[in-house]
């Protein structure tokens, strides 16, 4: 199968990787590296974190490496969750449990939410959605 016809197969467009590198031989290299070159790891363990920074950076390097690549679909796909993940506009997708409820798994809390000692609300005052996320985060208490 040649480089074009790979492209064909995965609805990609290869003359958009070739205005980029130019080469026959570099697109067919970096496709090749592509599986190996780790962002997709990356992005996939900053899924499973749900870290809103962690995937708003790893979904913005896999949208301009598919990009580049004439991924179109992956780019697609990456923007998307670049766009749901920027700073500024993250949703928080949880509503939080208290604590209160249930202090025996205060030891699963973070220390400065923990510390304050008046359960999860406390976390909250003065925090961007950003903070309170990591606070809910590293609780794991999520409904």
């Amino acid at each position: 199968m040649t480089i074009q016809e790979l492209y064909q197969r995965i609805e990609g467009d290869y003359n958009q990787a070739i205005s980029v590198l130019r080469v026959d031989r570099l697109v067919d290299k970096h496709i090749r590296r592509f599986a190996e070159n780790g962002v997709v790891e990356t992005f996939l363990s900053a899924g499973d974190s749900m870290n809103p920074s962690e995937l708003f950076e790893t979904a913005h390097v896999l949208k301009e490496i598919t990009a580049n690549l004439g991924l179109v679909k992956l780019s697609e796909i990456s923007s998307e969750i670049t766009e749901e993940y920027r700073p500024g506009k993250i949703q928080l997708p949880f509503k939080y449990e208290s604590r209160d409820q249930n202090p025996d798994e205060c030891d699963n809390r973070s220390p400065e939410c923990c510390s304050q000692g008046s359960g999860a609300d406390s976390c909250y005052e003065g925090q961007s959605a950003e903070d309170r996320y990591e606070c809910q985060s590293s609780s794991g208490t999520y409904q």
